[in-house]
């Protein structure tokens, strides 16, 4: 008997030591399957902070262009025409609207200027004068393309006085037949006026024309009958649009 009950204490005490070490050596991922000896809000929870890593965003810097380049844009200007020469009597023809403090392009095309290029002109000089114009009333031969410019229909009576000696150098007129310079012509079917010599210097030079062009001109500055037509119905008279035609290396001057 002795021996028997020895046996029963030494099997209670191995199964006792078996379940107190299975149950010590239980874990879970599970924080529900945690008895009430730790509370799950003592649970350590590893937290991400988002904000640490995330980018931050930076503003793009305003896109450089030859307008913001220019320095001598008159103040009430807010469009601008620039007539950039490339050599010869090739240029790049940009429209640039002011937003703010400074100006965004609006488009640009191919063009042309004089056939001695860009710099000082007289009359019979085929050079397209330098600097800053204003722009005068807009014309055509056909229609009004739709510009917002004061538009004048072309007779077949009109012509520009080129005349040095006239009283009226310098200035539009109609006469039967006409005289001097005639306006009738597929190169004016649409164009504007640019308010070169206003002050009618006789010889200084006459008739400054932005119109279809296909090649170098004798003073004026050309483009396409499609980028003359885009440019009118892009003109705004309210912003007191300027043109300004220089050569690319010296937009520093203007």
């Amino acid at each position: 008997m002795r021996r028997f009950l020895c046996a029963a204490l030494t099997l209670l005490l191995i199964f006792g030591l078996a379940s107190c070490s299975d149950h010590q050596g239980y874990q879970s991922s599970d924080p529900a399957a945690y008895d009430g000896d730790i509370s799950v809000s003592e649970i350590p929870v590893q937290s991400s902070d988002k904000n640490e890593h995330e980018e931050t965003s930076v503003p793009a810097p305003v896109q450089d262009n030859l307008a913001n380049r220019l320095n001598k844009i008159p103040a009430d200007c807010n469009q601008l025409i620039l007539t950039v020469g490339e050599g010869g009597y090739s240029a790049t023809i940009y429209c640039f609207a002011r937003e703010s403090d400074s100006w965004v392009e609006a488009f640009s095309f191919p063009g042309f200027v004089g056939k001695n290029g860009i710099g000082a002109t007289r009359e019979g000089n085929p050079t397209s004068p330098e600097g800053y114009y204003s722009l005068g009333t807009a014309f055509g031969r056909i229609e009004n393309p739709g510009t917002k410019m004061p538009f004048r229909m072309i007779t077949k009576d009109d012509y520009w006085d080129d005349d040095v000696n006239s009283d009226t150098y310098n200035t539009w007129q109609t006469s039967d037949p006409p005289k001097t310079e005639a306006m009738d012509i597929p190169a004016y079917d649409y164009g504007f006026v640019i308010n070169y010599n206003p002050q009618n210097i006789k010889g200084l030079g006459s008739a400054i024309f932005f119109h279809i062009s296909r090649s170098y001109t004798a003073g004026c500055t050309g483009a396409s009958q499609e980028d003359v037509i885009r440019v009118l119905q892009w003109l705004d008279p309210a912003l007191n649009p300027q043109i300004c035609q220089c050569y690319r290396t010296d937009l520093d001057k203007y």
